[in-house]
């Protein structure tokens, strides 16, 4: 709305031409995911060493997280305060717009 009412058709024109290319090419996984048959096989392979030491690690910080959730707790809280600050976030984002 806010395109259209400055008169930036350029930006309404580019808008519509990236939305249009995100149709067709999701529509092409919805295609490839429940309308072609599958015609390869898939072979299982264990994962390598290195892929599982990530999984342990991500499991282990899932967990210490789960058990422990004040370890994260105050990071998320401070964030969320600093989203709530209206002003604060306008001036942070935009500091050029002066606020009424």
């Amino acid at each position: 709305m806010a395109s259209a009412d400055s008169n930036l058709l350029w930006l309404i024109a580019t808008i519509l031409i990236v939305s249009l290319v995100e149709i067709v090419y999701y529509f092409r996984v919805v295609n490839g995911l429940y309308f072609k048959k599958s015609t390869t096989e898939f072979e299982v392979h264990k994962p390598r060493w290195n892929a599982a030491i990530a999984m342990i690690v991500l499991a282990l910080a899932v967990v210490l997280v789960g058990v422990y959730p004040n370890i994260v707790y105050g990071f998320f809280e401070n964030a969320a305060n600093s989203l709530m600050d209206r002003a604060n976030y306008i001036h942070q984002v935009l500091p050029d717009i002066v606020m009424n």
